[in-house]
C-alpha cells in the first residue's frame, strides 16, 4: 500500500493501534513534566508508524532491549505497546536482550520475554537472544519453550571488532564458536526439535561470510539472525552467504532503517510527517538487494 499523500490515515490507523492497548495513556499524567509526555508521545507514534508503514517489507521487528530500558519504567511501556502493534499486524518479535543467567534468574528472562504472564503490559515475543556463555547447563532452562515454538538465538559469533579474540579461543581443541554450534546442534537432535529451520538459532555478524559457512557446517538446521547490514558496513551480498541451501536466516536493519530519513531528500520541515516513507525506500530497497543475491529475479 503506498501511503504517498496519505499522511491523515497513516495517523489515523496508527493512533486507533496505540489508542487500543492497555494503559495506553499512561504517559498523559499531570504528574510527568510536559517535555516528558511530548517527546514520548514522539518517540511512541514514531516507533509505531515505522512498523506500519514497513509491515509488507518486513517479516518481524527485531527489538533492542536496552534502548528501552534507559527510559526506565515507561520504556517498557513503550516497548510493550509496540510488541503490540507487531501483533496486530501479524509480526514476529524477536526480543534482542542477549540475557543468560543461572538457574531461577534465567528462567525469569524467559518468562519475561516468552510467556503470556497475564499482565497487561505484557513483554511476550516470539524469539529472544541469549548469551550462551554462562554454560551449557543452563540451556536445559530454555527447551520447554523451544518445544512451545518459541524461538531462542545464541550469540555465535558478535559483530563486536573484539569478539574475534574470543570466539577464536580453544574449547576441547576446538573454536568457541564451533564448539557452541555443535552444542546446539547436538540439543536440537537429542530432543527431536528438528524443525526446518530449528527455532534453536545463532547471531552470526554479517561481516563474517566465511565463518558463518563453516558454523552452518556444524549446525546445518540454524535459522541465523544477522545483523550488520547497513549501518555496521554489511550488506546483503555479505549476507546471503548466511541462508545455506534453504534460505534459513534472517536480517535485521535498525539504524539504517529508522535513520534514512537523514539521509533523504525530504524537507526538514516535513520530516515529522513524512519520516517513514524513507524508512519504507530503504526497506524496499534491502529486499531488491537480498533477492538480486539470492537469484530470485
Amino acid at each position: 500500500e503506498d501511503f504517498s499523500g496519505q499522511n491523515v490515515e497513516l495517523d489515523q490507523e496508527v493512533a486507533r493501534l496505540l489508542d487500543s492497548l492497555p494503559l495506553a495513556q499512561i504517559h498523559d499524567s499531570v504528574l510527568l513534566p510536559d517535555d516528558f509526555r511530548k517527546a514520548y508521545s514522539q518517540m511512541l507514534r514514531f516507533g509505531a508508524q515505522t512498523v506500519y508503514a514497513l509491515r509488507e517489507e518486513v517479516l518481524g521487528v527485531k527489538f533492542q532491549a536496552a534502548y528501552f530500558e534507559e527510559v526506565g519504567p515507561f520504556g517498557l511501556h513503550a516497548l510493550s505497546a509496540l510488541i503490540s502493534v507487531c501483533k496486530e499486524l501479524d509480526l514476529l518479535v524477536i526480543m534482542d536482550g542477549k540475557r543468560g543467567d543461572i538457574g531461577s534468574t534465567f528462567s525469569r528472562y524467559l518468562n519475561a520475554y516468552l510467556t503470556d504472564t497475564g499482565n497487561p503490559l505484557s513483554l511476550q515475543a516470539d524469539a529472544m537472544t541469549v548469551n550462551p556463555l554462562v554454560g551449557v547447563d543452563t540451556w536445559e532452562l530454555f527447551l520447554p519453550y523451544l518445544k512451545r515454538g518459541k524461538g531462542i538465538f545464541l550469540l555465535a559469533y558478535p559483530t563486536a571488532p573484539g569478539a574475534e579474540i574470543i570466539m577464536e579461543s580453544q574449547v576441547a581443541g576446538e573454536p568457541l564458536w564451533r564448539f557452541l554450534a555443535r552444542a546446539a546442534d547436538s540439543i536440537v537432535r537429542t530432543n527431536s526439535l528438528e524443525a526446518e529451520p530449528a527455532n534453536l538459532g545463532l547471531v552470526t555478524g554479517a561481516l563474517k561470510p566465511v565463518i558463518g559457512e563453516r558454523i552452518r557446517e556444524a549446525f546445518p538446521g540454524a535459522l541465523f539472525l544477522v545483523p550488520g547490514v547497513g549501518a555496521q558496513g554489511g550488506t546483503m551480498a555479505n549476507a546471503s552467504a548466511f541462508t545455506g541451501g534453504r534460505n534459513w536466516a534472517l536480517f535485521p536493519a535498525s539504524r539504517a532503517l529508522l535513520y534514512a530519513y537523514a539521509e533523504s531528500d525530504i524537507a526538514s520541515e516535513n520530516i515529522g510527517e513524512r519520516f517513514w516513507e524513507a524508512s519504507l525506500a530503504q526497506a524496499k530497497a534491502y529486499n531488491e538487494d537480498l533477492r538480486r543475491a539470492l537469484r530470485f529475479d
